[in-house]
């Protein structure tokens, strides 16, 4: 196992084990102050860690993540108050619209795992048969599907009014199976541009993922 991949294993085990336990410790009762906390703390913490052990090819895909993060609060925004098939329950604060605030950060997390997870699997596996935007919207899926099945516990969000498999909605898998194909395309093309730019086409990922969720909740819920 070389540096990087022991870095990567180490840093997300280590903050999934800090996740458990503030989300399940009875001392905080109120879910949006836990969130804040651990979103903060990822945010503040992996930059630290990526600077201080000069991880070069991290850093590029830290800040990408995080700005198409911070627009990610719009297709949430239209799930919960246009279409009203995404509920965020017992959150009275900390809101933009019906979204918890919180929520424009927490998409840096799984968008920097699947982004760095893949190139860390094509840099250090010989055969994989697929493409890097491919993998990444796989490896995406497998984090937005788990998600969808435990966040309803905490609870942090849950659907409503549409099709499940087990507690996911149906119309969101597709969408965000291409959102991770679209982020990874993105991302690459961000390389190397200015910072108007990188905003930019960081921007583009909450316009493309609102249009998947549209028409895929079209497909699934009205068409079929």
């Amino acid at each position: 196992m070389n540096k990087e991949l022991f870095t990567f294993a180490i840093s997300i085990l280590s903050y999934s084990i800090l996740v458990l336990l503030i989300l399940f410790t009875p001392l905080i009762a109120v879910t949006g102050w836990k969130l804040i906390f651990l979103v903060g703390f990822f945010i503040i913490a992996m930059p630290i860690l990526i600077y201080s052990l000069d991880l070069e090819d991290w850093k590029p895909v830290f800040w990408f993540s995080f700005l198409a993060s911070l627009f990610q609060i719009f297709p949430d925004w239209f799930l919960a108050e246009a279409l009203g098939v995404l509920v965020f329950p017992d959150e009275e604060r900390f809101l933009i619209g019906k979204v918890p605030i919180y929520m424009a950060g927490m998409w840096t997390i799984p968008f920097f795992i699947s982004l760095l997870s893949a190139r860390i699997a094509k840099s250090n596996i010989n055969f994989i048969p697929v493409n890097i935007h491919i993998l990444t919207g796989l490896i995406a899926l497998m984090i937005f599907w788990i998600s969808e099945e435990t966040m309803h516990h905490i609870p942090v969000w849950y659907a409503q009014n549409v099709k499940l498999i087990g507690s996911s909605a149906i119309y969101v898998l597709p969408a965000e199976f291409l959102l991770g194909v679209y982020l990874s395309w993105v991302y690459e093309i961000s390389l190397g541009r200015n910072i108007l730019e990188k905003i930019l086409l960081a921007s583009s990922v909450f316009i493309f993922y609102t249009g998947a969720l549209s028409v895929s909740y079209l497909i699934v819920e009205k068409l079929s």
